[in-house]
């Protein structure tokens, strides 16, 4: 089918009528400019985070109705921000917006990002306010093919899911620990990894954990739990255990599968 055989055609109005906005697909524009790269994106994802609301709110700029990379960009009034390279930006960017028709025309790459481009969105979503996506992701991280990566992430941005699940992965592999999750990890946090997997490889450690989701028994209501609680107090610290044991229970309430577009 060809445009000539619509009925679809483009002209100008006879007379000048002023047309309501569509209140959910008639997006405005900001501008913000890092590390002396400008930026022009749709106003309606920053809006879901109280950081940009009260920055909208305290310092208004002029909305733009459409962007253009033929407008002088020196004319453009924009926000500054600080505390952030125009690389991590962009890996914010891809996670927060990304649709279907991105990864067509701009060729990203479907349904994965890169550890770094993770780690830039968790740090500025937490930075920023962006707390439902920050959650939503962290939960799209659960099954992540990097169990310390996804440890990691568990730990530093307090995603108790992730502690768990990243912590069980690497108990539950056969292989030993590689130079690259040491480098993930770091020395300390890696070498209470290692305490843990043999722990739960040793008669005392018991297992279900080789083979179960709670594989510290922290879910057994029988006399191995509170030896096996210790254990994990002793390994990793109070805090840390007592983030794996609620992570178990959200884990198991989590959502499966998430919405193929993040845009607002």
């Amino acid at each position: 089918m060809s445009l000539t055989d619509t009925d679809f055609h483009v002209s100008m109005p006879s007379t000048p009528t002023t047309p309501t906005c569509d209140p959910e697909f008639f997006y405005s524009f900001v501008d913000f400019e890092v590390d002396d790269v400008s930026f022009c994106l749709p106003t309606q994802p920053f809006e879901q985070s109280p950081f940009f609301v009260e920055l909208f709110k305290e310092q208004p700029l002029p909305d733009r109705s459409q962007g253009s990379a033929a407008q002088n960009v020196r004319d453009v009034q924009r926000y500054v921000l600080k505390d952030v390279s125009a690389e991590e930006f962009r890996d914010f960017l891809r996670i927060l917006l990304d649709c279907p028709w991105r990864r067509t025309v701009s060729n990203v790459r479907a349904l994965k990002f890169s550890p770094s481009a993770y780690l830039s969105f968790m740090r500025l979503a937490t930075l920023w306010r962006f707390d439902a996506m920050r959650e939503e992701v962290a939960n799209d991280l659960y099954d992540f093919d990097n169990p310390a990566f996804t440890l990691l992430i568990g730990t530093k941005f307090e995603q108790k899911q992730l502690i768990n699940s990243g912590l069980r992965s690497l108990v539950q592999r056969i292989e030993p620990l590689e130079p690259e999750d040491y480098d993930i990890l770091g020395l300390d946090l890696a070498i209470r990894v290692a305490k843990c997997r043999e722990y739960c490889r040793t008669a005392e450690g018991g297992l279900p954990a080789l083979v179960s989701n709670d594989i510290f028994g922290l879910m057994m209501k029988d006399d191995l739990h509170a030896a096996h609680r210790t254990q994990m107090q002793k390994t990793f610290g109070e805090k840390f255990a007592l983030a794996f044991e609620e992570g178990l229970e959200l884990a198991a309430k989590r959502p499966r599968g998430a919405e193929p577009c993040r845009y607002y």
